[in-house]
Order: structure tokens, then sequence, then C-alpha cells
């Protein structure tokens, strides 16, 4: 197995083709992660192999995030197993605290073989869908709503057109005044404001609505599902910390 901090487009090329078999065979749910410049100190790091590839996203200087594949030829459990042990010492080395490996719930193949390596993941992040008739933006167009009460902001959400849609992110209603009916009536006003056509802007066809959440904040999904969301994809987050009291084959620090 190689480490790389940069792939050619040769190399990227091949990923994709690779992913695109894997998947059609059902043996890769999530896209490896490939933009380097979201990582939080701006790394990246790739290990590739001629039958598998992973990529690893680093949300803050502790955590990260693997995604990975196999080819169908050579997918099975304990080949997969030693190839993520490689990644997880690499990140460990590192002095990567947090390390995930995400896996998409939806696709069984490899969901029954990251269940048999870490018996079950610890978290799941949803992402969420909205149908409906709101009007599309203009690409990488971002807007930001608050809302007041009595002269004071006590929530904000911001929103973002691609495309494929609006994205919804940063929803949030400061501790006090929640389970008021806050975030209802909020969410509400933005999707409202959405279907409203701007003036002058001449736009073709409706878009949809999508935001990201974890499953372990349970009002927050609750709130989503009340106001028509669906769950449209789901990625389960399994530990290294899980396979190592199951398999006890990667120590750990006394203070972990």
């Amino acid at each position: 197995m190689r480490l790389y901090n940069q792939l050619t487009k040769e190399q990227i090329d091949t990923v994709q083709k690779g992913y695109f078999t894997a998947k059609q065979e059902g043996y890769a749910g999530v896209e490896p992660f490939l933009q380097e410049e979201m990582n939080v100190d701006k790394k990246a790091c790739y290990f590739f192999e001629s039958h598998a590839f992973a990529s690893v996203f680093f949300p803050n200087k502790e955590t990260a995030e693997i995604t990975a594949f196999f080819l169908p030829h050579r997918m099975n459990r304990y080949e997969y197993e030693d190839f993520l042990k490689e990644v997880i010492r690499w990140l460990r080395l590192q002095g990567r605290k947090n390390i995930y490996i995400v896996g998409n719930a939806f696709c069984e193949k490899e969901k029954a073989v990251l269940d048999d390596i870490f018996e079950k993941p610890e978290y799941a992040e949803y992402f969420m869908r909205k149908k409906g008739a709101f009007v599309p933006g203009s690409f990488k167009e971002k807007r930001m709503y608050e809302l007041e009460q009595d002269g004071k902001k006590i929530g904000r959400c911001k929103l973002e057109s691609l495309l494929s849609g609006w994205y919804l992110h940063g929803f949030v209603i400061q501790e006090e005044y929640r389970n008021q009916g806050q975030g209802t009536k909020f969410l509400q006003k933005i999707l409202q404001a959405l279907t409203e056509q701007k003036e002058n802007n001449i736009c073709s066809g409706f878009t949809d609505v999508f935001l990201q959440v974890s499953s372990r904040n349970v009002p927050a999904v609750t709130l989503y599902e009340h106001a028509g969301f669906e769950i449209s994809e789901q990625r389960n987050f399994y530990s290294y910390k899980t396979m190592v009291k199951r398999k006890g084959i990667i120590a750990l620090p006394q203070n972990e």
C-alpha cells in the first residue's frame, strides 16, 4: 500500500473507474473524498493499491474519516480489515485520536463487511431531502437567515445554492428558546422564502432542499421529518476503537 498526498489526473481517473466498477457490483458505498482543500489543515492523504483505495477527510485536528472501496474480485472481510488496519496505524502515528470508517447503510454488501469487522456503527449521519417547488438560486449563491425575538437574535441558518439544489446548514436555535416551537416556525419561514420568485429572475423548473444531520441529534431529526424532509442516504460511522476492543489488533495508549 502506498501513501499519496496528491493524486495525478491519471490516478484520479483510475480511482473513479474503480469506484464505479465496485459500486455497480454493490461493493462500494460512499464515494471517496478527493477535495483536500476542504480539510481543516489543508492536507490530504490517499492510500492506493491495485485493488483498493482509501481517502481520508480531516474535519478537525484530532479527527479522521476514512472512505474506502475494494474491487469486487478482492472484496472480502479479511483483506478489507487488513487494509483498514494499515490506514488506521498511519493515522494513529499522526496523532489522530478520533478515527472513523464511513460506510453507506444502504449498500448492503459493504455494510455486511463493515458490520462483521466492527459489529455496529457508533453513530450515523442522515442526508435528508425535501422535494418541492423551490425556486433555484444562482450557482454558489449564499443566504443567511436570522430569527429574532424581542430584538434579540435567537436563531440562524445558512443556505447555499449548488447544482443539485439548495443546501441548508448551520440551523440552530439558542438553547433557552428550544422546545417552544421556534425551530418549526423558523424552518417554515425559510422554506417559504425559497418558494418566492425573485424580481427580474427567470427560473426554469424547481429544485429540492438538502441537509445533513447526525442521528444523535434526535430533536433536529424530528424537526426536519415534521417539515417533510426524508432520509435519502445514511452514512454509518464505525469507530476504530470498536475494532480494537473486539480484535485487540491495535494497542491503545493508557490515556484513551
